[in-house]
C-alpha cells in the first residue's frame, strides 16, 4: 500500500468519502508529528480503511476535546475497533458534529499517532445570476449563461398555449446533461422546469427545442452555487384576478432555508409587484415579457425551516390565467 504523507482533503458538499490510514507506532502513515491533516465537510459520511504495519491500534476523533482517552459510543467520539497487521478494519461514521478543528488519535499510542481533523461547514447556497429571453413564432430558442463546475442550473420555459410535453429537449453547447423536473399547464400557458448539475464549465449556450411552433415562449435560466441537488416542486395554475398567490394551498417546504421560485403569467400587459409573506426576498426576478403574452422570471427566497412560503404577485390589471412554481433547493 502506498504511504500517504500529504494532507487528506475532503472538501466537497456532503457525500460519502473513503480514505486510508496506515498505523505505525510512531505515526499514522509513516509521517512526522503532527500526522496528516484530515479535512471533511459537515454531514459527510466518512469511511476509513485502517491497516497496521507493526502492532495493535485504535482510531478515534476527540470530538468532546477532553484528551487522549476516547469517549466511544454512546459517548460523542467516533471510534474504530482495534486493528492489527493480520486483522485490518474499515470504520464508517457520519460527520454530524459541529464545524471546527479536532484531533484524531490512536488511543494506544496517542503521543505519537495524532493529527488534525478539520470539519468545514457546508457551503452556503448562493444565487449567482439569471437571464430571461423571449421568442415569438418559434419552436427553438437559445440563451447564453456562464456556468461553473459544481453549479446547479435551473431552466424554466413558459409557453403560450402550451400543453404537457411541450418541450422536447434542453441542451447546452458544453455538453452538460439536463433533466426534466415538472410540467404544469392550463388552456393558456404551460410552464416546464429542467435542471443540470454542471460538470463542464464555460459560457454555455442553452438551446430549448419545443415539439411544435408556438406564438411565444420565454426561457428563464438561473445559476446557483453550493447546491448539490434540487428538492420538491409545487406547481399551481388557473388563478385569476389582480393578485396571484403562488402557494395558495399553503404548503410548508422542507427543513432548511434556501427556496427559489419563478413564475409565468399569461396576458401581462402591465407591471407586476412581487412580495413575500414571510422570510426575505433576496434577489429580484429577472423578467422579460416580450410581446406581453408570456412572462417568466426567477427569484431567490430565504425563510425559516418549515415555514409556509407564499410569494404574491400584484398585477396592475387582472389576469385570467397563470402558472407558477415554488421549489425547495436543499444543501444536499
Amino acid at each position: 500500500m502506498p504511504v500517504l504523507t500529504a494532507p487528506i482533503h475532503e472538501t466537497h458538499a456532503a457525500t460519502t468519502r473513503t480514505i486510508s490510514l496506515v498505523g505505525t507506532f510512531n505515526a499514522w502513515n509513516a509521517s512526522t508529528n503532527p500526522n496528516p491533516t484530515i479535512t471533511v465537510t459537515q454531514g459527510d459520511t466518512l469511511t476509513i480503511k485502517l491497516t497496521s504495519t507493526d502492532t495493535t491500534h485504535l482510531f478515534f476523533v476527540d470530538v468532546d476535546r477532553n484528551g487522549v482517552t476516547p469517549d466511544c459510543p454512546p459517548g460523542p467520539d467516533p471510534c474504530s475497533s482495534q486493528f492489527t497487521p493480520t486483522n485490518p478494519t474499515t470504520f464508517t461514521f457520519t460527520v454530524s458534529f459541529a464545524a471546527g478543528t479536532y484531533t484524531y488519535y490512536c488511543s494506544i499510542h496517542p503521543t505519537m499517532m495524532l493529527g488534525s481533523f478539520i470539519v468545514q461547514a457546508p457551503p452556503a447556497i448562493v444565487f449567482q445570476s439569471a437571464v430571461a429571453q423571449p421568442f415569438t413564432r418559434a419552436g427553438t430558442g437559445t440563451t447564453v449563461l456562464p456556468v461553473v463546475r459544481g453549479d446547479l442550473v435551473v431552466v424554466v420555459v413558459s409557453i403560450h398555449a402550451g400543453y404537457f410535453s411541450s418541450v422536447r429537449s434542453v441542451t447546452d453547447s458544453l455538453g452538460n446533461t439536463y433533466r426534466h423536473l415538472a410540467t404544469d399547464t392550463d388552456t393558456s400557458l404551460a410552464i416546464d422546469i429542467w435542471d443540470a448539475n454542471v460538470t463542464v464549465a464555460g459560457s454555455a449556450t442553452l438551446t430549448v427545442v419545443l415539439n411544435n411552433l408556438t406564438t411565444q415562449f420565454v426561457i428563464a435560466v438561473s445559476r446557483y452555487s453550493g447546491v448539490q441537488d434540487i428538492g420538491a416542486v409545487a406547481l399551481n395554475a388557473g388563478n385569476c384576478c389582480a393578485t396571484i398567490d403562488t402557494n395558495q394551498y399553503h404548503r410548508a417546504f422542507g427543513n432548511q432555508p434556501g427556496i427559489h421560485w419563478a413564475v409565468g403569467v399569461v396576458g401581462a400587459t402591465g407591471t407586476a409587484t412581487l412580495s413575500q409573506n414571510t422570510g426575505l426576498l433576496r434577489i429580484s426576478a429577472v423578467t422579460n415579457s416580450g410581446t406581453g403574452d408570456v412572462s417568466a422570471g426567477i427569484a431567490d427566497l430565504t425563510g425559516n425551516p418549515g415555514v409556509v412560503v407564499g410569494p404574491l404577485i400584484s398585477l396592475s390589471g387582472p389576469e385570467t390565467s397563470f402558472a407558477a412554481f415554488i421549489e425547495l433547493i436543499p444543501f444536499g
